[in-house]
């Protein structure tokens, strides 16, 4: 076969220092000429024993490109991105057979040289040299090759020598964990840990302790972490304290801190549950606040949610949220990742990854729940700004979580000083909340789509029920025939406007009786209790 891949690592004896001077030598031979079907890498550094995963980590390529171009490569790899650093001779690896004895050096000004003897022995010949201060913390020393089938067994290393590393005396420490579920949580370590140390589940303790570690064991593809199954499961809402004093890398350094962990039972969002409740589309200039764009979240329901998954859009573009838990009647800002650390002076934060932006001439911001459904949706418009404060600087604030059909009315420009209140109760005052079913203001036909009969309620009316053709009843006066009502519709810019759509045009000059039926509702779901008629 092509394109096979194995390699061989071993722990390595100490921590690369960037204040040392490291040196690696080894001696290769590949009895044939390396192409790109078959080359070889020799891992100087790596941080994961798979080296398929490492992310971190410095290797030397052997070959990989054919005939004249194949060359020793010195490549750095950061966060899994491979990039070539420096280079040997072209075409002195390219030969059948490929043979060097290479010598690599890092330097404590972050210096790298390489050097090679392409005789196999040991007068190496300066080959280039270049400056990268990347030194990763890894573990690992590896040989790695990439063959078809009848280079299988062509692979030769010998004379392999690196450090100085010094002693590791430094405890793993715990980064953080991942709640899975209640009674599943993943350890992540700031270094590999020891397999055996982490499949014993005495070596972790909670506090309080009426929750106890089942099984353990580190996880296949990544030494850093530790999955633990939990018997009994964890309590939502309770904060507990986990320590793994049992727990130790490969060193045999045991991990003395602790970390927190917090688990909440979480629902599912009904319509209108979480709300966008402030919005700063244009913060220039600022008056306080970070000058950069956010939107204020609130939970108006009596349950937890899990933020993870969820998306919020601004018109068609759109990014996914991170995990967070949103507790009952608590606020959350929504920014770019890149400006959470400005505003969480100001309040809870959370840094969203390509957030998009908020338009200055206005635009639709939907919230969507982790299964696409719609948990907010509002078109907002410049004009909803009051005391002229739509030139820049100022938010917009939602008065009152009650009465979202009341649309712009119910929206205006901060009273905060600093030009909003992220993640806080909004400074102005609220508007009494709507109790009351919608009213029909008035009807009428359309002069140019005869089929067509237009409602006008008194506030943003219910979606769904709009759709329902259930609720609409359109009769003849003359002699109390029933007339065909096909489909309804919420117009999308003018929510308390319903478009319906007759199944014929209405006879001209002739009296109509139209009545919406109880149980059409608001946006809110305050529905009527006896029918309208008009």
């Amino acid at each position: 076969g092509s394109n096979n891949t194995r390699w061989l690592v071993t722990p390595l004896p100490g921590l690369p220092h960037p204040d040392d001077t490291l040196t690696w030598t080894c001696y290769v031979r590949l009895e044939f000429a390396p192409s790109s079907a078959n080359f070889a890498r020799i891992w100087l550094l790596a941080d994961d024993a798979d080296l398929a995963l490492a992310q971190n980590g410095w290797y030397v390529q052997v070959g990989g490109i054919s005939g004249s171009g194949d060359a020793l490569t010195l490549v750095r790899v950061q966060e899994g991105q491979a990039t070539s650093v420096l280079g040997g001779t072209s075409g002195a690896v390219g030969a059948d057979p490929a043979v060097a004895r290479l010598r690599v050096r890092r330097l404590p000004q972050g210096i790298w040289t390489l050097e090679a003897d392409y005789e196999g022995g040991t007068a190496f010949a300066f080959e280039g040299q270049a400056t990268d201060a990347f030194l990763p913390q890894g573990w690992y020393f590896g040989l790695w090759c990439r063959y078809t089938a009848t280079r299988a067994q062509a692979f030769f290393f010998d004379d392999i020598d690196c450090g100085p590393f010094r002693a590791d005396d430094q405890p793993p420490r715990l980064l953080g964990v991942e709640v899975l579920g209640h009674d599943h949580l993943v350890l992540t370590c700031s270094e590999p840990v020891d397999a055996a140390s982490a499949a014993n589940a005495d070596a972790f303790a909670f506090a309080p302790d009426d929750v106890l570690v089942a099984e353990s064991w580190r996880d296949a593809e990544a030494p850093t972490r530790v999955h633990l199954l939990l018997a009994p499961p964890l309590q939502s809402g309770q904060t507990y304290l986990l320590a793994a004093p049992g727990l130790t890398d490969l060193a045999g350094n045991a991990a003395t801190d602790t970390l927190e962990v917090l688990w909440y039972a979480t629902g599912t969002p009904a319509l209108h549950d979480v709300l966008i409740t402030e919005i700063m589309a244009d913060p220039t200039p600022a008056h306080g606040l970070p000058e950069a764009e956010y939107v204020e979240l609130f939970n108006r329901s009596a349950q937890v949610f899990d933020l993870a998954g969820w998306t919020f859009a601004s018109n068609a573009s759109e990014a996914t949220l991170p995990h967070h838990y949103l507790l009952p009647g608590a606020y959350v800002l929504l920014t770019d990742a890149s400006r959470a650390a400005d505003f969480a002076p100001f309040g809870k934060t959370l840094g969203v990854p390509g957030f998009p932006a908020l338009a200055n001439g206005g635009s639709t911001l939907t919230l969507r729940d982790a299964q696409g459904a719609v948990v907010h949706q509002l078109t907002w418009s410049p004009d909803w700004h009051s005391d002229g404060k739509d030139e820049g600087g100022w938010s917009l604030e939602l008065r009152n979580p009650d009465a979202l059909c009341a649309g712009a009315a119910n929206w205006g420009s901060t009273l905060a000083f600093i030009g909003g209140t992220p993640g806080h109760p909004n400074s102005l005052p609220a508007a009494l909340p709507d109790t009351l079913p919608p009213r029909l203001r008035w009807l009428e036909l359309d002069a140019q789509q005869p089929e067509v009969v237009w409602l006008v309620f008194d506030e943003a009316v219910s979606a769904s029920t709009a759709s329902d053709t259930a609720f609409f009843h359109l009769r003849l006066s003359a002699n109390d025939t029933s007339w065909p009502v096909m489909h309804g519709s919420v117009e999308p810019d003018r929510p308390e406007v319903v478009r319906l759509t007759l199944g014929a045009p209405l006879p001209a000059h002739e009296a109509a009786l139209l009545t919406v039926e109880a149980g059409f509702a608001d946006c809110m779901g305050n529905a009527l209790t006896a029918p309208l008629a008009a």
